[in-house]
């Protein structure tokens, strides 16, 4: 919606004047349309389903889109991992999503890892969601030659990686993005944010919008391509 206001003439802070915009249609329909091509597409060439990660506010536009289309995603996508989404809403909506039940506030099944300040002035959260169910703390969920990981193995993995960007203040992704890229449980398909700077088969790279003025970078609002 912002990209349509920009494309016609608006800046901002300076003016608001020639715009128009059809509010009947959801302003995330362009970025569920996009992901709902490349996940199909994913799955007609590749034979098998794919882990989608989404990073700040694509995770919300992602959440949006499986929330509207439960059936589809269930079809095509194995795994969701939402990395630095903001207000931490993706627990609630994944898990009613999931089972159309009231959240359970306390759920020993999930891990999730906060950390203030990582994205501007929100509270963030790294979520790992996990085959469309909610593993036991100690389930085997990776194998490597003769070595098993649980699953708080496996996220304990990432822990440090979560301990360095909120010491440091400094929003190194790529780690953590390539650690999943490269792990055998993890298909991934595509990556939104501006970390995105690895390479691994089989994935789809979109780059970040950045805008000169003061606001978050619109990753949810990037066009899949």
């Amino acid at each position: 919606m912002i990209k349509e206001f920009e494309d016609n003439g608006y800046e901002s802070g300076i003016n608001l004047g020639g715009l128009s915009y059809d509010f009947r249609r959801n302003p995330n329909a362009d970025f569920s349309r996009n992901l709902r091509k490349i996940v199909k597409m994913y799955y007609e060439v590749n034979k098998r389903k794919c882990t989608l990660i989404a990073y700040k506010y694509g995770g919300l536009m992602t959440l949006h889109s499986i929330a509207s289309n439960k059936k589809y995603y269930e079809t095509y996508v194995e795994n969701i991992i939402l990395i630095s989404v903001p207000f931490g809403g993706q627990y609630s909506s994944i898990y009613e999503m999931e089972t159309d039940a009231v959240l359970d506030s306390n759920i020993p099944s999930l891990l999730i890892y906060n950390g203030k300040k990582v994205l501007r002035d929100w509270e963030s959260t790294l979520f790992s969601y996990l085959n469309h169910k909610h593993p036991e703390m100690n389930n085997v969920i990776y194998q490597k030659d003769t070595s098993s990981y649980t699953y708080v193995e496996f996220m304990k993995s990432l822990h440090p990686d979560i301990i360095e960007i909120i010491e440091n203040n400094n929003l190194k992704y790529d780690k953590i993005f390539e650690y999943m890229s490269n792990n055998n449980q993890i298909k991934l398909a595509c990556v939104t944010g501006k970390s995105t700077t690895f390479s691994t088969p089989g994935s789809v790279s979109v780059s970040s919008q950045v805008f000169s003025y003061n606001r978050i970078d619109g990753d949810g609002l990037t066009d899949i391509k």
